[in-house]
């Protein structure tokens, strides 16, 4: 679909009807669904209420709907997704399920209105695998080794929305697919994006007291092969994790972090002892995601002198976007991955133990051959993946 054609299909539903309100609703709902958007924003402006999706990770504005439908629309919205009409002054988050998608629902008081903002954790998009993330050979078998070693704890760091939760769900898909039923997958979430199936799936509640190491204690009642923890955010949840991955336990959780190098000072930050951390990770994966170029479109060419020079690359033959009718004119067309993978070795595990500087870490392990974010956006750019400025954007 066209997304210029969707303000002028809901004028249309409005001079068809203006209290048909859930046929807008419906509308927007189903084709953010159809056009892969991750996320729906309801913006509250003065005189407008701003419609905009976020697909593959760049906002776009859609529509700016009549001021006079605010209301009823935030209303039906509150409606279906079994919340409070007319509380106003407060922040309510809800749950839509349709039979297309599974949606979570987010509404704040602002100064012109009730912001509402849809994520759609579910729809067409199917579970991907980690041959499908985009990471390399290398990665991906060294990955896979770590994910069914007998125990150890492997960590994945990036900013919000870099599919950090994409990748562990395809790590555990993984486990099941080698060893079916003969181990038990736990999880610890917030919220569980996806029904898994093969996993035991928790959601902590902070508001009810249910939070991270207090679900991790728990799970460890549970008889645990495998567990998931949603992240690490303080000391109680690292000592718990950190004691699980030494006791037979394959532990998968994110931290933030920068890069690979920095959740080992993140772990010891916390209070965590050095040669505990370094002893109990045993790999740490740090990831972005970049916009994919169409196929359909996309054009080889050779970039300006400055974009080459921020890469610290030479001129070489790159590709950039176009635009046509199959990626809606924007040149770009799904997005993948860009990974780097530090498995630790018994020096780094040294190195951690007597705590060395990041700055120090990271050199070495880059010695060793590890390959940065940076390396692997470029070879992804000279293969016609993506474009410079997209590793650019990520990367800086």
């Amino acid at each position: 679909m066209d997304l210029k054609e969707i303000e002028i299909e809901i004028n249309k539903i409005l001079k068809r009807d203006e209290k048909q309100i859930s046929k807008v609703v419906d509308y927007l709902l189903s084709s953010a669904i159809n056009n892969y958007a991750s996320d729906i924003h309801l913006e509250p402006q003065k005189d407008s209420l701003k419609v905009r999706y976020r697909i593959d990770g760049i906002l776009h504005d859609l529509a700016k709907l009549p001021k006079n439908i605010e209301d009823q629309l935030i209303s039906r919205l509150k409606v279906i997704s079994k919340l409070v009409i007319y509380k106003k002054k407060i922040p309510q988050d809800g749950r839509i399920i349709t039979q297309d998608g599974d949606l979570r629902v987010s509404f704040l008081p602002t100064l012109h209105g009730e912001k509402a903002v849809i994520r759609v954790i579910s729809g067409k998009e199917e579970f991907l695998t980690l041959d499908e993330l985009g990471l390399s050979d290398y990665m991906r078998k060294e990955l896979q080794r770590l994910l069914t070693s007998s125990q150890g704890m492997i960590l994945l760091t990036g900013p919000a929305g870099s599919g950090k939760t994409t990748t562990i769900y395809a790590g555990l898909k993984y486990i099941h697919d080698i060893v079916g039923d003969r181990v038990n997958i736990t999880t610890c979430e917030d919220p569980i994006e996806h029904d898994l199936g093969f996993a035991t799936q928790t959601q902590v509640n902070p508001a009810a007291g249910f939070t991270f190491s207090q679900g991790l204690r728990s799970i460890l009642r549970q008889d645990p092969d495998v567990i998931m923890l949603g992240e690490i955010r303080d000391y109680q949840t690292a000592e718990i994790a950190i004691q699980s991955g030494f006791t037979g336990h394959i532990v998968i959780t994110t931290i933030h972090s920068g890069l690979t190098t920095g959740v080992f000072s993140r772990l010891i930050n916390m209070g965590i002892e050095s040669y505990q951390v370094a002893s109990v990770v045993s790999g740490v994966l740090a990831q972005r995601l970049v916009r994919r170029l169409c196929p359909e479109c996309k054009e080889s060419y050779q970039p300006a002198q400055e974009l080459l020079g921020k890469l610290e690359t030479k001129n070489q033959n790159f590709f950039k976007p176009k635009g046509c009718q199959k990626c809606n004119g924007t040149g770009y067309k799904g997005r993948t991955g860009l990974f780097e993978l530090l498995v630790v070795s018994e020096e780094i595990e040294e190195l951690v133990a007597n705590r060395i500087a990041d700055r120090e870490l990271r050199e070495k392990v880059i010695g060793t051959g590890m390959k940065t974010l940076k390396e692997d956006g470029m070879e992804k750019a000279l293969a016609g993946i993506t474009t410079l400025e997209e590793i650019l954007r990520v990367i800086q």
